[in-house]
């Protein structure tokens, strides 16, 4: 983990992370000093949401630390200095945006995720994203490719899929419409709202 910092009038931000996410880290820096200009400023306690994300500033030796939630632990109230997480996913979600030409529609590490029950062991799945129906509700839900019965449903947290098969977080900003199937933990398909395979044959 590696330090990174900005100096803005009255504080210096920091963010630490992995340095192979160094540009990631600069761009976050640059992008919270932008919200000094916001009526509420950036203070200790200021929380703000980035991509999937929400980070919160910890004042520490008279420096405002940017942390993210504790996903290992309970990321509702537990907090980390290494943003590693945050970050990496971030980068893969804007690559394979980038990739697609596509604008991303938001997704929270707090919103929920429909599983066909059992299936996010099996080799082939698909993901689809449906309109949300609540404001918690992703739209999302991970099913078998393949002809298995599903018998019962469960939802999860969306940060759950780091331990659970964390390659699923990769396209949680495609917007409603979009389906992803997986082979393993490669991306094998991508069909867009008018079910084209855009994965395979770009547009």
């Amino acid at each position: 983990m590696k330090e990174y910092t900005l100096s803005v009038p009255d504080c210096v931000l920091v963010v630490k992370c992995s340095p192979p996410l160094e540009q990631q880290a600069r761009w976050l820096l640059g992008t919270i000093a932008r919200f000094r200009k916001e009526p509420k400023g950036i203070h200790p306690g200021t929380r703000i949401e980035i991509g999937w994300s929400t980070l919160t500033l910890i004042e520490k030796d008279a420096r405002l630390i940017v942390c993210e939630p504790d996903f290992s632990r309970d990321p509702f109230i537990d907090s980390r200095e290494d943003l590693t997480c945050t970050l990496t996913v971030l980068a893969q979600q804007s690559d394979l945006l980038n990739k697609l030409g596509v604008d991303g529609v938001g997704c929270s590490f707090q919103d929920k995720i429909v599983l066909a029950k059992g299936s996010i062991g099996l080799d082939r799945i698909y993901m689809e994203r449906s309109e949300p129906t609540n404001a918690r509700d992703s739209g999302w839900y991970v099913g078998p490719v393949d002809n298995v019965p599903v018998e019962s449903y469960e939802a999860i947290y969306v940060y759950q899929l780091l331990g659970l098969r964390p390659e699923l977080m990769q396209p949680l900003f495609l917007p409603p419409g979009f389906l992803v199937g997986f082979k393993g933990s490669t991306i094998d398909a991508v069909l867009d709202p008018q079910d084209r395979d855009i994965w395979t044959n770009p547009l």
